[in-house]
């Protein structure tokens, strides 16, 4: 195989979704003034095409054992689909697709419905997410495949920015039930902070509210850092 991580960042580059020198939110709570903006990617259907050929290889030769390929909705819907049908046509066999939605009860576990319950039970699955920074998505993916019955078999990611490489997951009563491993196109080594110990919000910095996942409550406790 090419270098994926040589070519996958010279795409990230090329549609400007490197973004430095902001103040982000990041999915996991976290914040930083480095920011792996994946939106930029979906504007272009061939570099994304590019990107899903190399997650699907990558987690071929990562995992080879799986039946079904699990995404994250919304964006990870687009990811999952095409990497299903790329490892579809490599293996020679029907590799399905599926979907979680987020909890509406609990926004940080996901929920898989649809139907798509009964191509999960027993089956082997790959999970796809775009960036990675805690792992939180894949873990609530991983506890919805397992509480159907279903064995997560490995995860493949665009962008591992939070050195999660091995992750570990809980069953539904709160028992360590397995680990797997996150293979990554590229991996960026960032350094992130708590948002109770954030330089970014202790100097003003502005939160940025188009990037990110920075809510209203976020941005009240930036500036009451800085009135304080």
């Amino acid at each position: 195989m090419m270098d994926y991580q040589k070519k996958t960042r010279k795409i990230l580059r090329d549609c400007n979704a490197f973004v430095d020198g902001g103040h982000f939110v990041l999915s996991g709570g976290r914040h930083a003034d480095f920011y792996v903006n994946k939106d930029a990617l979906y504007v272009y259907p061939k570099k994304l095409d590019d990107i899903c050929v190399m997650m699907a290889e990558t987690a071929f030769h990562a995992f080879s054992d799986f039946d079904v390929v699990l995404a994250p909705a919304v964006a990870g819907v687009v990811l999952g689909q095409n990497i299903a049908y790329n490892l579809s046509m490599s293996m020679g066999k029907d590799i399905l697709f599926a979907y979680a939605d987020k909890n509406l009860l609990n926004s940080n576990y996901r929920t898989i419905r649809r139907g798509y319950q009964d191509i999960i039970r027993g089956k082997r699955v790959l999970l796809v997410d775009d960036i990675a920074s805690t792992g939180a998505t894949l873990v609530s993916l991983a506890q919805a495949v397992d509480g159907l019955g279903g064995v997560p078999s490995g995860a493949v990611v665009i962008c591992d920015r939070g050195k999660v490489r091995n992750l570990k997951f809980n069953d539904s009563k709160g028992v360590l039930k397995s680990e797997f491993t996150i293979a990554p196109l590229v991996e960026l080594d960032l350094q992130t902070f708590d948002a109770d110990d954030c330089p970014f919000c202790r100097s003003g910095r502005p939160i940025d509210t188009y990037l990110g996942d920075a809510t209203a409550s976020d941005i009240l406790k930036g500036v009451d850092k800085v009135e304080n």
